[in-house]
């Protein structure tokens, strides 16, 4: 695991892969025991909003609701929220933490899905679990 963010995918990955378009990935806080899955797609459009969905049921491919949007400008983060409680806390915290200044706490975990954060392929080889990205994809980022 990357020390700095408790995470298998190496630091000059994270950022790409949050925005390759189709990421999802576990935050995890030890402190508060809540965990919350999220996918970030990327925009349809020219609009600069990438949108953040959290897992809300038992299906972990169907059941993802959006809960909020967020960009990146002059490396700032900007989100907006349809409601806010502790999932949205929670990744707008890590955003800021990967475009910002905040520090990453020791008691927070990144667990990636396991498929690729660009197609949404499943991950087969080491290299490619370890990035996150298949061979295709890893050649875009």
């Amino acid at each position: 695991m990357s020390s700095k963010y408790n995470c298998p995918i190496p630091e000059q990955y994270l950022r790409a892969y949050v925005l390759g378009g189709k990421a999802i990935f576990t935050l995890f806080s030890e402190k508060t025991k809540l965990r919350y899955t999220f996918k970030v797609l990327a925009p349809k459009s020219k609009q600069e909003w990438y949108r953040i969905e959290r897992l809300f049921g038992d299906d972990n491919t169907k059941d993802y609701r959006t809960i909020g949007v967020f960009t990146i400008k002059d490396g700032l983060v900007y989100t907006k929220f349809n409601h806010y409680g502790s999932a949205e806390s929670q990744i707008k915290y890590f955003l800021n933490v990967l475009w910002g200044s905040l520090k990453w706490p020791a008691t927070m975990y990144f667990y990636p899905s396991g498929r690729c954060a660009r197609c949404g392929r499943l991950l087969t080889t080491p290299e490619s679990i370890e990035t996150g990205f298949g061979p295709k994809c890893i050649g875009k980022v």
